[in-house]
């Protein structure tokens, strides 16, 4: 099967595809988990693959801020590519720490333009998603994963 790709995946039944499942609920807080490993084309040509079993929140938003940006609807795959890519520190030792973040963030909202622009609403929280982690996902960047 080929990699997933801004060009195919409106294609293809990303339930069926990704399978996402609601993993466990935190202090009220929900988290998924990836039911089998998903292959990703990213807009640098470079195919990821995120593992069965990676578990990922949505999108990361305050809890004071769910009513207005939920964690979790059309945008969702975009998060959990972000969030891996996170994860996995993507070209950071290659292009340093700011370029990969902005890399990380730039391909959340090329996904999201894509999945999550039906309304005028969506395409504003699109926007709305990607200030937000430019200006707040530098404190989760730079703390370095080593395991998800």
């Amino acid at each position: 099967m080929k990699p997933l790709s801004i060009d195919n995946i409106l294609k293809r039944d990303l339930e069926g595809t990704v399978g996402v499942i609601l993993n466990k609920e935190v202090e009220g807080r929900k988290y998924f988990k990836v039911l089998r490993p998903v292959e990703i084309l990213l807009s640098d040509d470079e195919i990821i693959t995120i593992p069965a079993g990676f578990t990922f929140d949505g999108s990361s938003t305050p809890k004071y801020l769910e009513g207005l940006l939920p964690r979790f609807g059309s945008f969702m795959f975009a998060a959990l590519i972000h969030d891996w890519l996170y994860v996995i520190d993507y070209k950071r030792d290659d292009i340093g720490i700011k370029e990969a973040q902005k890399f990380a963030d730039d391909e959340m909202l090329k996904w999201s333009k894509v999945l999550n622009n039906k309304t005028r609403w969506n395409r504003l929280d699109n926007v709305l998603r990607y200030k937000a982690v430019r200006l707040f996902g530098k404190k989760v960047y730079k703390k370095r994963s080593s395991k998800y």
